[in-house]
């Protein structure tokens, strides 16, 4: 499976666009990240990208995770604390074939 990406809202900022995609994960993360470009963001250039953390839709969520677009690399990578971790644990790249089909996140990007 692979990611599943919709276009919400697109703006400009003087010669520069702005896309916000919804995203919705799949049920086995790929190693290294998922391949993330042109096709998804209909832009030639990113200049920058912001996502929202992954949410499962719980009041409680028992894990949290972060997107995070390496656009050197044309990759979303997804990076989480392991389960029961202390707060000064660093965030780690989701292991290969983890299941994700329950979150969904926001992705904001800004290029031509």
């Amino acid at each position: 499976m692979a990611l599943t990406v919709t276009r919400i809202d697109v703006d400009t900022f003087g010669n520069r666009l702005a896309r916000i995609l919804s995203i919705a994960y799949d049920a086995s993360y790929p190693s290294g990240g998922y391949a993330f470009g042109q096709v998804f963001t209909g832009m030639a250039k990113v200049f920058w990208a912001d996502t929202a953390p992954l949410y499962d839709g719980a009041a409680q969520p028992a894990h949290v995770f972060i997107g995070v677009l390496d656009i050197a690399n044309a990759l979303l990578r997804v990076f989480g604390s392991p389960a029961a971790a202390a707060q000064s644990t660093p965030l780690l790249e989701v292991a290969a074939a983890t299941s994700l089909s329950a979150y969904t996140s926001r992705l904001l990007v800004i290029g031509y």
